[in-house]
């Protein structure tokens, strides 16, 4: 059953790397997530982004990777596309670790950085995508750590990251899973949490969940050559199936009819159903 994908009441769609290490301030106190769960955790690959110089109190520190990574973590997820929240420890590429994963604390910067990650992550599937990605990453890093204690040497990357910054303030969205290392000196991250990860075994996908995914997919897609989405108005709602076909789809998915897929409005973007499956 997927009703944790529901769409957004009252719309017509409904919803769904490695640093430097710097001498810096730790993270901001109270950030262990409640409830926690211990899963290994690995690096997958490096997604959408750029190395940067990154400057703290106006002095450079640094050329940072800033962008998205792509982590697996055991029983819960694959391949998914993560956010560092520090700045001051890396991200391990060849080997695993083990983590806590649970919901971070629902209040600022937390709501605000999940309002960026559930508004803006899409849009790195763009022809800017990197220099887009740089500075989503570097908009949450001004959340955590001040707006302009946290600055680019790039202005275009700069000026982009101050923009998204600018439009979270005072937002809230569903707040982000929160990756808490259970080892120091390890990169804290954040991945999206439609729930807090509990299963012990691994889940079979169901055919909603498998078409979910791929839908998903073919609809960034879209957004990203069109500058639309798949619908009547090119907004959020019910998905034209024609337009997806063949060029980002095969053919329409066969759970359509009971599920009745839509673009979802809240995140804006996301896959999300009308009925339940």
């Amino acid at each position: 059953m997927l009703s944790s994908i529901g769409c957004a009441s009252g719309q017509g769609a409904s919803p769904t790397p490695a640093l430097t290490p710097v001498t810096t301030p730790t993270l901001m106190p109270g950030l262990t997530p409640t409830p926690a769960n211990t899963y290994k955790v690995e690096f997958s690959s490096y997604g959408h982004g750029q190395s940067i110089d990154i400057y703290r109190q106006g002095e450079l520190v640094g050329r940072f990777w800033a962008g998205a990574v792509y982590l697996d973590a055991e029983l819960f997820f694959e391949n998914t596309q993560a956010w560092a929240v520090d700045l001051d420890n890396p991200m391990p590429q060849d080997k695993g670790f083990e983590a806590h994963l649970g919901a971070a604390p629902d209040e600022s910067p937390w709501r605000e950085i999940g309002y960026i990650y559930n508004t803006y992550s899409h849009t790195v599937y763009s022809p800017s995508g990197n220099s887009e990605a740089a500075a989503i990453q570097l908009a949450i890093w001004k959340w955590l750590y001040g707006r302009e204690a946290v600055t680019s040497g790039e202005t275009g990357i700069e000026t982009r990251a101050l923009e998204i910054y600018d439009s979270a303030a005072g937002q809230t969205s569903e707040l982000p899973l929160y990756i808490d290392p259970v080892l120091d000196g390890i990169q804290h991250t954040i991945v999206s949490a439609h729930e807090i990860p509990t299963p012990t075994t691994s889940p079979t996908p169901t055919p909603c969940e498998a078409d979910r995914d791929t839908i998903q997919a073919a609809l960034y897609a879209y957004h990203a050559e069109k500058g639309e989405w798949p619908t009547a108005n090119g907004q959020p709602g019910k998905i034209d199936w024609d337009k997806l076909m063949p060029g980002f789809l095969d053919e329409k998915p066969s759970t359509d009819s009971k599920c009745d897929w839509q673009v979802n409005s809240n995140p804006e973007g996301r896959v999300c159903l009308r009925r339940t499956c």
